[in-house]
Formats: C-alpha cells, sequence, structure tokens
C-alpha cells in the first residue's frame, strides 16, 4: 500500500472515530451500574433501560414521538405524491415555483421555521400541542420525500405505462400494476427517512409543542437538570429507533428493488 493511500485511510478513520466516540460513548453509560458518568466504568447492567420504561413521562413522550411521525408520514404521503408526480410528469406555469416553495425549508435553519410558525399560530388563534408539531414536521420533511419522489418519478419509462395501456389495462390498473411496483421502493425508503428526521427533530418541536412532551424535548429538560444513566438510555432508545428507520429505508429499497419490476402483462390484462 503506498504512503498516500495509507495516509487517507489513516484520516477516513480519525474522522469515524471523532463522529462516533460520543455516540459509543453515551450507548455504554447507558449500561453503567452506577449513577456517576465516569470512567472507569465498575459493571454493567439494563437497570436504566428497565427505569426509563416504567417511567409515565418517558412512555407519554415516547407515543407522543410516534403518533406525531405516524400522522406526519401520512400527511407526507398523501401531499407529497402527486406533488412529486405533477413535477417531475407534466410541465404548467409554476412548476418551478411550487418546487421550490417545497424545498425552501430544506435551506432555512429550523429555528427560523419554528419561531415563524410560533408567530403564525399565535397571531391565527391557534394553540399549540401535538397539532402543531405535525404542521411543522410536514413542512420540514416533505421536501426530503419530494425530492426522492419526483427523482423516481422521472426516471419512469413511459413505455412500460404505455404497453400496459395497449394491452387493454385501465389507467388505474396501469398505475397498480405497473407504476407502483417501480416506484414502491423509492416511496417507502423516502418515508422512512422522513420518520427518523421527525423522531429527532428538537428545533422547531421546541417551538410549537406546547406543555407536551416528545423524547427530543424530555431528554432536553432532564439534561438540563442532570445527566444520568437513564437519560443515556433513553438518547440510546431514540439513538436506535432512528438506524432503525434509516436501516429498514435502505432494506426496503435493495429488497424491493431485486423483486420483478413490472407485473406480469397477463394479470394487466385481466
Amino acid at each position: 500500500m503506498s504512503v498516500r493511500g495509507l495516509l487517507f485511510r489513516l484520516y477516513v478513520a480519525l474522522v469515524l472515530v471523532f463522529l462516533l466516540a460520543p455516540v459509543v460513548v453515551i450507548i455504554l453509560f447507558s449500561f453503567n451500574r452506577d449513577r456517576s458518568l465516569t470512567f472507569p466504568i465498575r459493571g454493567l447492567t439494563g437497570h436504566w433501560y428497565g427505569a426509563a420504561f416504567h417511567n409515565d413521562t418517558v412512555i407519554a413522550a415516547l407515543e407522543n414521538s410516534l403518533t406525531i411521525g405516524g400522522v406526519m408520514i401520512g400527511v407526507v404521503a398523501l401531499l407529497g405524491t402527486p406533488a412529486a408526480w405533477a413535477i417531475a410528469r407534466h410541465r404548467f406555469p409554476g412548476r418551478a415555483g411550487l418546487l421550490a416553495t417545497i424545498v425552501a425549508p430544506l435551506a432555512m435553519p429550523g429555528l427560523f421555521i419554528g419561531v415563524a410558525l410560533l408567530t403564525f399560530f399565535v397571531a391565527i388563534g391557534i394553540g399549540l400541542s401535538l397539532r402543531t408539531v405535525v404542521v411543522a414536521h410536514v413542512i420540514y420533511t416533505l421536501g426530503f420525500y419530494v425530492l426522492v419522489a419526483s427523482s423516481r418519478f422521472a426516471g419512469l419509462d413511459a413505455a412500460y405505462d404505455e404497453a400496459a395501456r395497449t394491452l387493454g389495462a385501465s389507467k388505474l390498473q396501469s398505475l397498480r400494476l405497473v407504476i407502483w411496483p417501480l416506484v414502491r421502493p423509492a416511496l417507502l425508503a423516502a418515508l422512512a427517512l422522513c420518520l427518523a428526521l421527525s423522531l429527532d427533530e428538537f428545533v422547531m418541536t421546541f417551538y410549537v409543542i406546547g406543555p407536551e412532551n416528545t423524547l427530543p424535548i424530555f431528554i432536553f429538560s432532564a439534561v438540563r437538570q442532570t445527566v444520568s444513566p437513564q437519560i443515556n438510555a433513553v438518547a440510546t432508545v431514540l439513538l436506535v429507533a432512528s438506524w432503525l428507520a434509516v436501516a429498514g429505508a435502505a432494506l426496503v429499497a435493495r429488497g424491493l428493488g431485486r423483486r420483478r419490476r413490472v407485473g406480469s402483462l397477463v394479470e394487466v390484462v385481466r
């Protein structure tokens, strides 16, 4: 191996250590037997996970996070799919403006969006609750979904749909048996990514949630008082949930992508 290659590998290793070391420390101390968060660790235990999930506040925050994420991906799918299809497959006045409006929140700081939404909700007399958090998360994640979905829609070969229609399939049959199997992996992966982003979102949520809690809000509130292995356990659960969402997106994209891309033309005729 050349010196240049060795130096590059060393550089990559140092970057990975720098990025992953804090994560490893959080996970490690979540199993610490003592309440102190100092080395050396004198024993390992899973007690703190049990304590966290017997904490009503933690359970309520987890339920809120999952509820917000579930409602959010439903709304994003309903709003984003037709918008992505229109942007990718049609040319109409205002198309560029529509795309720019949808993806604009991706380029804005979460602080700005959170304050703007808080001001808007107060101005029109809407009380802060989980509903306002769903609105904020939809605004935040919709751009990610539309970018992925529109990219996949733009790559569709129109010949598949034309062949199905030529063989007697209706437009609905063509969408269900031809188009949907082609775009399904990308759309499901995009929704899983949106769920991961929602579970981790703190800044915008902090401004629009009102008296409720999500897991990131609970962790922030708890560490302002003290840092204990129980908080590390909750943070680890949130981290693993986000990783699972991203890993699920990758597996869905890979697994479904290997399946037969187009339904049988016999099924289309039927």
